[in-house]
């Protein structure tokens, strides 16, 4: 009976053990593990500049327009009566941006000059350390205001590398395709690249995190909205199947409704969000499945603080 006794509080004990195990759990990681890191070479002496770029080329890439050529030239005084002011005029905006976490609207701090130790960019509460960077916007493009725009290539004047002066988004490594899509844990890094075309999906081009790590990404520059009237920047990322949608970027409001002739379909919903534990900004199209994944995601907002703007007529 004693034996019977003790055994049976044996197996008591050893189930109060298991019970009190806890259960593992474990997150993926953001970025690759185990594998050699190459820095990124630092910025060096900017480009020369392609004369034979036109000003709208320019403004698209952050850059001055062209100083107009003095020709020695008679003008007909009847033409010149009919001159008129360009009916597109542009605008070259230049400043910093600021991040906020988008549940309290506290202030996190500003996009650094410099990249973390996979090439990307993360936040800085330095003021001084802050990235700065140029882009244009025309009244012409169907925007609701004048200045806003969208599908923008953001240049970085005082970045880290030259070799990759526009502000990307580079496909994760840990994403399964290059889609973004509800229940999908799939997200880009916010990096330094060069231009990819406006409206392309994911392209394999010179990166930051590809130089840093040597594994290829996809990029995709043209993916920045802003909007002038509340100085907020933000991304649309375009699926493989060119799913994006500039109407619901600027009328979100209105219901859905696709044109046949059209190859647009449902914008992909493209969050940006903060992962403290490799200081970067993350774009992902559902914040619930990725925090889910990796175990982090504070969901921001970025704000344009400008410090220069010139409109060109």
């Amino acid at each position: 009976m004693l034996y019977a006794k003790t055994f049976v509080a044996a197996l008591l004990a050893a189930a109060a053990l298991v019970q009190a195990e806890p259960t593992p759990t474990s997150s993926q990681s953001i970025n690759p593990q185990g594998i050699a890191l190459k820095p990124v070479e630092k910025r060096a002496p900017s480009p020369s500049v392609d004369l034979s770029l036109s000003n709208a080329q320019r403004l698209a890439r952050g850059l001055p327009p062209r100083k107009p050529k003095r020709r020695e030239r008679k003008i007909n005084p009847r033409l010149a009566a009919r001159a008129a002011a360009s009916p597109c005029p542009s605008t070259t905006h230049s400043g910093v941006i600021q991040v906020t976490n988008a549940g309290t609207g506290a202030a996190m701090g500003y996009l650094p000059r410099t990249y973390n130790v996979f090439g990307e960019y993360g936040v800085t509460t330095d003021p001084s350390a802050a990235l700065h960077l140029s882009f244009g916007t025309s009244s012409c493009g169907g925007s609701p205001a004048p200045t806003s725009g969208s599908q923008l290539d953001i240049l970085t004047t005082n970045g880290p590398s030259s070799t990759f002066p526009y502000l990307v988004l580079i496909s994760g490594s840990a994403s399964t395709d290059a889609d973004f899509r509800p229940g999908s844990t799939n997200y880009a890094y916010v990096g330094g690249g060069t231009q990819t075309p406006p409206g392309s999906p994911a392209v394999t081009a010179p990166n930051s995190f590809s130089a840093t790590t040597g594994i290829p990404e996809g990029v995709q520059s043209a993916v920045w909205v802003y909007d002038a009237a509340s100085g907020a920047i933000s991304a649309q990322w375009v699926n493989t199947d060119r799913s994006a949608c500039l109407l619901l970027i600027l009328f979100p409001s209105l219901p859905f409704h696709p044109i046949p002739s059209l190859p647009y379909t449902r914008t992909p919903a493209t969050r940006l969000l903060y992962a403290p534990s490799d200081n970067v900004i993350i774009a992902a199209g559902d914040v619930r499945a990725f925090a889910s994944a990796f175990g982090q995601g504070t969901e921001v907002t970025l704000k344009f603080v400008p410090e220069a703007t010139v409109v060109v007529y």
